[in-house]
C-alpha cells in the first residue's frame, strides 16, 4: 500500500528530528526575521561520547506520535505513546559494550492497551559484534528489540552528534553545514528514496553559559529532507533538533528535543493519498 511508503518517509524523518516548515510572514509587507550576526568568542564544540568507558547516567525517553492518512474514501489514524526509563553504564574502553537497567519500557498504540516490552524491569546487555549491535537479557536475544535496533543499528541524528558539529571553532549565532559524506551515509539507511545531494542539515550555536564550572550551550540544527521517487516529484520535509548541555565534553548530562510535523501527498491506484505526521520526543541524560 502506498501509504506504507509515505509513512516510512515520516518514520525516517522522525528519526532525523524533522519538523514543521517555518511559518510564512504575517501579511503583505511583513518583514522576514533576520538571523542575528555571530558575536563573542569562538568555541570549539565537543559533546561527550555517550559510550565513554566508566560513564553512568539515568535516561528518560518520551515520545508521542500521530499519523493521519487519507487514501481515496478511507481514513487511517495511528497514534502511539512510548516511554523508556533506564540507567546506562558503559563497561568497555572502546564503547562497544553497554549495560542498561530498564525500569520501564512500554508503548501504547491508538489509545488502547499498553504493551510492556519483555525487557522492562530487566538488565539489557548491548554489545557491538562484527559492526552490528546485539541485545540480550541473561545471555538470550531479545525478541522485541525493534526500538533498540532503530536506535543502534539504524540510528537517528541523536546518535551522531559528533558528525553534526562544526570542524572548527564557532561563535554564538554562527552557522555551519553538516558534511555531505555523512548525509550520504545517513540516508543510505533509509528504506525510502532520499536525495542525499539535496538534503541539508545546518547547525547553529544559539547561546552559551557557565554551569558548575562547565561550559554549557544550546545548539540547534535545521533540517531539510528531500525525498525522491514520488510521482508528483521531489517533496520536502523540514524540521529541527536541539541539544542543551555541556559543549566542552566535560559531562554527559544533556537534553535533546526533536519535533516532527509535516504532510505528504501522492497519487495511488486507490485515489489521492494524503499523509500527515506529528511527533515529539524528549531525551534527557542525567549523570549518576
Amino acid at each position: 500500500m502506498r501509504v506504507a511508503w509515505c509513512a516510512a518517509v515520516f518514520v525516517f524523518a522522525a528519526s532525523l528530528g524533522c519538523g514543521k516548515k517555518p511559518s510564512a510572514p504575517a501579511g503583505p509587507g511583513a518583514a522576514e526575521e533576520e538571523a542575528p550576526e555571530p558575536a563573542g568568542p569562538a568555541y570549539s564544540l565537543k559533546l561527550r561520547d555517550r559510550k565513554a568507558s566508566g560513564d553512568k547516567w539515568s535516561v528518560v525517553s518520551l515520545k508521542e506520535s500521530r499519523i493521519n492518512a487519507k487514501i481515496g474514501p478511507d481514513t487511517i489514524i495511528k497514534t502511539s505513546s512510548d516511554e523508556n526509563r533506564y540507567t546506562q553504564s558503559n563497561v568497555s574502553a572502546d564503547g562497544s559494550k553497554l549495560v542498561r537497567a530498564y525500569q520501564v519500557s512500554r508503548e501504547t498504540q491508538d489509545g488502547g492497551k499498553t504493551v510492556t516490552r519483555t525487557y522492562s524491569g530487566k538488565t539489557v546487555t548491548i554489545e557491538k559484534k562484527n559492526e552490528i549491535w546485539t541485545f540480550t537479557v541473561a545471555g538470550k536475544p531479545i525478541s522485541d528489540a525493534k526500538i533498540l535496533e532503530d536506535e543502534f543499528n539504524s540510528g537517528g541524528l541523536s546518535q551522531h552528534t559528533a558528525e553534526l558539529l562544526p570542524k572548527g571553532p564557532v561563535k554564538v549565532n554562527e552557522r555551519w553545514s553538516v558534511d555531505r559524506d555523512f548525509l550520504r551515509k545517513l540516508t543510505r539507511r533509509s528504506t525510502v528514496p532520499i536525495d542525499a545531494e539535496k538534503t541539508t542539515i545546518t547547525g547553529r550555536l544559539v547561546k552559551t553559559y557557565a554551569s558548575e564550572g562547565t561550559q554549557w550551550g544550546v545548539i540547534e540544527w535545521d533540517i531539510e529532507l528531500v525525498m525522491a521517487g514520488a510521482k508528483s516529484g521531489p517533496q520536502r520535509v523540514t524540521g529541527k533538533m536541539s541539544y542543551e548541555g555541556p559543549i566542552d565534553g566535560a559531562k554527559a548530562e544533556s537534553k535533546i528535543q526533536q519535533t516532527v510535523s509535516g504532510s505528504w501527498s501522492e497519487t495511488t491506484p486507490n485515489g489521492p493519498a494524503n499523509v500527515e505526521l506529528e511527533e515529539s520526543r524528549t531525551l534527557t541524560h542525567s549523570p549518576q
